[in-house]
């Protein structure tokens, strides 16, 4: 059988490791220009550097080995934008009617709003942890002649955006979807009639 020597080139990594389809294995250590054997290949002589990216194509032993990314595609954020809203009101009491000197009501059930997603965010890093809940127990003045309940909301930090599935070869976004994320901050009580 033909020996075949490489002269490998490293340059960023400690130990570079090439396996080839007949089954052998190059490998070298950092700083070492050493001539690797390889046995049992018929095919012509490549000089192979660590971090080379494009070009390298061979048929060795009826197979081919090419340099890839191992992940060619990234989730970005486009178009973002942010702004504050309020959630809709949610009960938190029973009914109440008040007479001619007014009186109090105290909030008897316990509401949560918790981060909300609609669209896709995956890849994109955003944390969806994090919730507001009312409280029981907590009471408010009602005025003379009422018919109210307590009711809860919270205010929201809400980001929208597109989420971009980008090639980062080429820098293209190869396709977008929509995504609006809703996290709450803090949270207010409110009389509202009935």
């Amino acid at each position: 059988m033909k020996k075949v020597f490489c002269k490998l080139a490293i340059s960023s990594i400690a130990l570079f490791t090439l396996s080839l389809p007949n089954g052998n294995v190059l490998a070298a250590e950092k700083g070492e220009e050493k001539p690797v054997s390889i046995k049992g290949v018929e095919s012509q002589v490549h000089t192979v550097f660590a971090n080379e990216t494009t070009g390298v194509k061979s048929n060795l032993g009826g197979g081919e080995f090419t340099a890839q990314f191992v992940n060619d595609f990234r989730n970005v954020k486009m178009n973002v934008k942010t702004y504050k809203s309020w959630s809709s009101f949610k009960r938190v009491s029973d009914n109440i009617a008040t007479g001619s000197k007014g009186g109090s009501i105290t909030a008897n059930k316990t509401v949560t709003f918790t981060t909300t997603v609609s669209g896709s965010i995956s890849g994109l890093g955003i944390s969806t942890a994090g919730s507001v809940a009312s409280s029981k127990g907590y009471t408010l003045n009602v005025g003379a002649n009422k018919r109210v309940y307590m009711a809860y909301r919270v205010r929201y930090n809400v980001e929208e955006g597109y989420n971009c599935r980008k090639d980062i070869v080429t820098g293209k976004c190869v396709s977008k979807k929509k995504y609006v994320v809703k996290k709450p901050m803090y949270g207010e009580y409110a009389l509202k009639n009935y």
